[in-house]
């Protein structure tokens, strides 16, 4: 194994990241999961054993930075992974605390605080161990801890929700080949230059070098820029002249390993020492410019301006193994390569939506919105506005500054339209138009806005029935169903419902605060033999009714029986139909194992091509 650079985290989460990164590059550098307050100890018997950078990130960074014969290269969020942390927490809780040391960046803090609902930041002490620390913030009430650092891990512990930040591999694979860099260099050669020319070629940042009389060796065009100074006048002179003739004071008064921002001047700046063989042989000054950070800070406001129009749902979200459910996921899979119209059929309950956020997470748009657009919950006379939008004075009540329609909120992603056959027949020819030309008109306006647009439909009713009473429109119809998806209803993937109801349970048990350990053998008997008339909601919102009347570990059918006896009646009468179940389910597995070759499956099944029809048409 080389050690020459090693990796110490105190999250496990971020060091199994580390671990894969370090294994796809083919490198053979050490990842190491430690509690902050052991990692100094590590850090110490690292570099005794020739270890020479060591990546890290947050507090335990700054905590291993103490370490003067070794240089310390921190691992960065760039404050997005936060926003997504965050979205995930409220869906738990809005009592959501944000732990983290004082590396915390401007961009972060100024992100959180833009959220509608609000976030607790607690920072790091370094007086006490981060344990106890996150102990106290979960007896203050918090429900939900997000933080880099092991308090997820106390949280979590406590049968709280700790959430992790997932930090881009991007970052990690720039920070590790950064470090091979000046590792490189670093062998070539001790000296001073070539260590400061090493970070100037690794970082697009404004960069300062200094010798060890604070005397200005080298300085890089956005530094020049950001000053301003030219490198003519800027070489051999002192850094405290040029900081003091921006008003730069700050930096020059803290210690060397710490961080101190400066926005007086347009950037942020940061202080690092240059250490060769345990002697401070300098420093380097780091300058990023605040409109970067400023157009980061725009796209998380955009994101918060959608007001949650984002998907949360992944395949992996999607539970089940039956043969049904499996094809539906196959077939959407492929589904989201392409951005071509998909139309999603199934009944009511079976899990569209899923499907649709699922699509949209997998494609090339997922890091656009989401927006969920229900059909049937919208009057006719305000589907027009809220689809299309509107601009000022174009009724009587309209918005003084107008209104913003779905298609334009969902510019650069998806629109999904639940229940599309509740569209009225008159609106149905504007929606093929933007289908068709990818460009809307307000209400009141004669300006042509394009957008792009991925549509998602979806629908329990048959459009083509639909179609034939003059009900829907033709061309709408097949402009819409470019592609489409069938959800299978529960009745076809019972094999399913045994993982369903665990799923269900174990996040009812978050929800409820409850420990509900499952099914008994006789309910969940009981469940495959239901019919399931509401599908994969009707058992979510079962099994949520016998939690909260429930007073053992698992629920039993004796408590079916007590307050909802009419599903057994219909149990009672669907065994009469399990043979036939049991029947079509082996044809459909026959089938999937003959590519849809009827005439094989027959000839496996034994039975006749026209005895396989009859049975599939029942």
């Amino acid at each position: 194994m080389d050690n020459s650079i090693a990796i110490i985290v105190s999250n496990k989460k971020i060091s199994e990241t580390c671990e894969m990164v370090v294994k796809n590059l083919g490198y053979d550098y050490p990842v190491y999961h430690s509690s902050t307050s052991d990692a100094l100890k590590l850090a110490e018997e690292l570099v005794e054993n020739g270890t020479k950078i060591i990546l890290s990130m947050g507090y335990t960074a700054n905590y291993i930075k103490r370490i003067k014969k070794v240089l310390v290269l921190e691992l960065q969020y760039t404050g997005l992974e936060f926003i997504e942390a965050i979205k995930k927490g409220f869906v738990y809780s809005d009592k959501i605390a944000v732990i983290g040391s004082q590396s915390l960046t401007y961009l972060m803090l100024k992100a959180i605080n833009s959220l509608e609902k609000p976030v607790k930041v607690f920072n790091i002490k370094e007086d006490e161990p981060i344990e106890e620390q996150a102990q106290k913030i979960l007896e203050m009430g918090y429900e939900v801890i997000i933080s880099g650092s092991p308090s997820v891990d106390i949280a979590n512990e406590n049968e709280k929700i700790g959430i992790t930040p997932d930090i881009e591999e991007k970052m990690v694979k720039v920070t590790l080949n950064s470090a091979r860099y000046i590792l490189k260099l670093l062998n070539e050669t001790k000296k001073e230059s070539h260590t400061l020319q090493t970070i100037l070629n690794c970082t697009s940042e404004g960069i300062i070098g200094t010798n060890r009389n604070d005397n200005i060796t080298f300085i890089n065009p956005t530094a020049e820029k950001l000053l301003p100074i030219s490198m003519k006048k800027a070489i051999n002179k002192n850094i405290e002249e040029i900081f003091k003739e921006n008003n730069i004071v700050n930096v020059l008064n803290s210690e060397f390993n710490e961080k101190d921002n400066c926005n007086k001047k347009n950037f942020v700046i940061n202080k690092e020492p240059i250490t060769v063989d345990g002697n401070v042989n300098g420093a380097v000054y780091t300058l990023k410019k605040v409109t970067e950070i400023q157009l980061i800070e725009q796209k998380i406001r955009k994101k918060i301006l959608l007001k949650g129009h984002y998907a949360k749902k992944t395949f992996n979200d999607i539970i089940g193994d039956s043969v049904k459910i499996k094809k539906a996921k196959k077939t959407a899979l492929k589904y989201s390569k392409y951005d071509s119209t998909v139309l999603i059929t199934g009944e009511t309950g079976t899990g569209k939506e899923i499907f649709a956020q699922s699509i949209h997470n997998a494609s090339r748009r997922n890091k656009g919105p989401f927006v969920a657009v229900n059909c049937a919950a919208l009057p006719a006379n305000l589907l027009e506005s809220e689809l299309f939008g509107y601009v000022s004075g174009a009724f009587t009540g309209a918005r003084q500054n107008g209104k913003i329609g779905m298609f334009e909120m969902a510019h650069n992603g998806t629109i999904f339209l639940d229940e599309i056959s509740e569209i009225p027949i008159d609106m149905q020819a504007r929606l093929l138009r933007v289908l068709q030309e990818h460009e809307i008109v307000k209400i009141g306006d004669d300006k042509v806005i394009p957008v792009d647009v991925r549509v998602i439909a979806a629908t329990n009713k048959n459009l083509l029935n639909l179609v034939g009473n003059g009900k829907f429109r033709d061309d709408l119809y097949y402009r819409l169903c470019v592609l489409e998806l069938n959800v299978p209803p529960l009745r076809e993937r019972k094999e399913d419902i045994s993982e369903l109801s665990k799923s269900i349970i174990n996040k009812n048990n978050i929800k409820l605060k409850m420990k509900i350990k499952g099914l008994s053998k006789k309910l969940e008997k009981a469940f495959i033999s239901f019919e399931w008339k509401g599908n994969v909601r009707q058992l979510e919102n079962l099994i949520e009714k016998l939690m909260v009347l429930s007073d053992s570990e698992y629920l039993d059918i004796m408590l079916l029986e007590e307050t909802v006896p009419y599903l057994l009646d219909d149990v009672q009468k669907s065994n009469s139909n399990s043979l036939e179940y049991t029947e079509k389910k082996k044809i459909d597995e026959v089938l999937v194992q003959t590519n849809g070759n009827k005439k094989e499956a027959a000839k496996i099944l034994g039975i006749s091509k026209s005895t396989l029809w009859r049975k599939l048409n029942k």
